[in-house]
């Protein structure tokens, strides 16, 4: 396994012509001199208002993130029964991650850490998720749009937003608008989907206001049912192609200028509705929601293509947790939505947490390439803040790493690394260089699970070797008893570390 790396090539200068050290210097010297004039006349007549730090160098982003999506769904990682071209060209033009994870193998804690750097089990969620519940995220805690909005990035979330609003116990969506939610931790536009397409309320919220509400229809959640609101609910069919629109329009309309759009889609996360537009795949609807995704994705890049912003946007693509099981038993043939891999959503096995993770970057990151580098969604935060010289502290993303340099084909940039992976059912597991250590019997998705927390011993811990067993099928706990003994301690200091970092990496809150 590695990093297979593309020769380094030379700049050119703006003319074409290959630069010498002394003309190099040369021109640089001359440019800088005539920018820094221009400059100060500029600064003489350009509002205050509409300064910014950040330059035209600077990468557009675009954050893709499936829901429930698997490890095997992709033709590019493998899948012989589903093609998925759009989405495949990223690996062709830049590099496919092997070895990439979220924190958790279940969707909001993931999509916390995904944003904040941090992981959930450090919040009031031990388990589970929330749906209609306060907000996970509190204003001013430092995330990936907070970042990117401080260098004066446009920021916006389109899609599934499932991380709660309001400082209460329970949302009022007649309340205009819904506050606090995405536009209070750093994103300057949103066009959500409160919890997701399988769950009430079906609206939209932009930017915390419900899309064409009628207070003579008013929304009541009641359990798992709406009451009310059905002149404004959603259809479910028209999701993907509503946020495809929107998404256009968004980097329409900021093409001039630096954003980041974090596209949150709803595929293929059950109930199975994709448009009519796409019917009949021979794996049934799960492989019609998995085409309407890749084309999703083709829309996303072909307009970045029209723009002339293809050459300065990054797009990263990934899931938020691994396939789910109603999904899988329900597409047909023995179709294997995780791969090669063991388990699926919510479980503490590789196929609860390993993920699809493609980056294209033309000319930082290397086209065609396999890596093996280990990422985790913790580290965008820290990765994206080293992009945009954005100075953090200690508690700022506390739980992840920098690696930028593993999106330009780098490897072994942390070595020896521990990622702590936590299940629906709240049992930890511990992952350290080729290791997987779970506390606990079973997967953590099952309720009668025996797992205890990490700072108890348990008899039945499990150890693998990823190297050796990717499938996970040999419990090697009782050979290497050091090994089990050391990783659950250190299981158990990250987990201790939540007394001195809980509330921390809040901008403006008080510490």
């Amino acid at each position: 396994m590695g990093t297979k790396t593309a020769p380094m090539i030379p700049r050119q200068s703006s003319n074409g012509a290959w630069c010498g050290p002394v003309l190099r210097a040369t021109r640089q010297f001359k440019l800088s001199l005539e920018a820094a004039l221009l400059g100060a006349l500029l600064v003489q007549w350009v509002p205050a208002a509409s300064r910014s730090p950040v330059t035209r160098s600077r990468p557009n982003i675009i954050l893709i993130l499936a829901d429930d999506l698997g490890y095997g769904d992709l033709s590019c990682y493998g899948n012989p029964k589903v093609s998925t071209p759009r989405i495949d060209s990223l690996a062709r033009d830049g590099i496919r991650f092997t070895d990439a994870h979220t924190t958790s193998g279940l969707c909001t804690p993931s999509r916390y850490s995904l944003l904040t750097g941090r992981y959930c089990w450090r919040t009031f969620l031990k388990k589970n998720v929330v749906a209609n519940g306060p907000a996970l995220i509190e204003p001013g805690r430092t995330t990936v749009a907070s970042v990117f909005k401080e260098r004066g990035y446009q920021t916006a979330i389109l899609g599934k937003w499932h991380l709660g609003f309001t400082a209460g116990k329970d949302v009022d969506y007649n309340a205009q608008p819904v506050t606090p939610g995405a536009n209070e931790v750093g994103f300057t536009h949103s066009f959500l989907l409160p919890v997701g397409h399988f769950f009430p309320p079906y609206i939209y919220l932009e930017n915390g206001r419900v899309v064409n509400y009628d207070a003579s229809d008013p929304i009541a959640i009641v359990g798992s049912q709406q009451k009310g609101g059905k002149s404004y609910s959603y259809d479910p069919h028209q999701v993907t192609p509503e946020l495809v629109r929107h998404s256009l329009a968004y980097i329409e309309e900021n093409k001039a200028r630096p954003f980041f759009l974090f596209l949150s889609t709803p595929s293929v996360h059950d109930p199975l509705t994709p448009s009519a537009t796409f019917s009949g795949h021979p794996v049934g609807a799960y492989g019609d929601y998995i085409q309407e995704m890749d084309w999703a994705v083709g829309q996303i890049l072909d307009k970045l293509n029209a723009l002339n912003l293809e050459n300065n946007s990054l797009v990263l693509f990934t899931s938020d947790n691994g396939a789910s099981e109603p999904n899988s038993r329900a597409v047909k043939d023995h179709y294997r939505p995780s791969g090669p891999l063991r388990g699926d959503k919510g479980d503490l096995y590789e196929g609860g947490h390993r993920m699809p993770f493609l980056v294209r970057w033309p000319g930082q990151a290397p086209a065609g390439v396999v890596s093996d580098e280990f990422v985790i969604f913790s580290d965008l935060v820290r990765t994206f803040a080293r992009l945009l010289e954005q100075p953090l502290r200690s508690d700022e993303g506390p739980d992840g790493h920098d690696v930028l340099d593993a999106f330009r084909g780098g490897r072994n940039l942390h070595p020896g690394r521990a990622m702590v992976i936590h299940s629906r059912q709240g049992m930890y597991g511990l992952r350290q260089d080729d290791w997987m250590y779970l506390h606990g019997a079973g997967d953590g998705d099952e309720r009668k699970a025996r797992y205890a927390p990490p700072s108890e011993t348990i008899a039945d811990a499990q150890l693998y070797n990823l190297r050796e067993d990717l499938r996970q099928e040999r419990n090697c706990a009782a050979q290497y008893p050091e090994r089990v003994a050391q990783m659950r301690q250190r299981l158990a200091e990250i987990v201790a570390a939540d007394e001195t970092v809980a509330g921390a990496g809040m901008s403006g809150a008080k510490r």
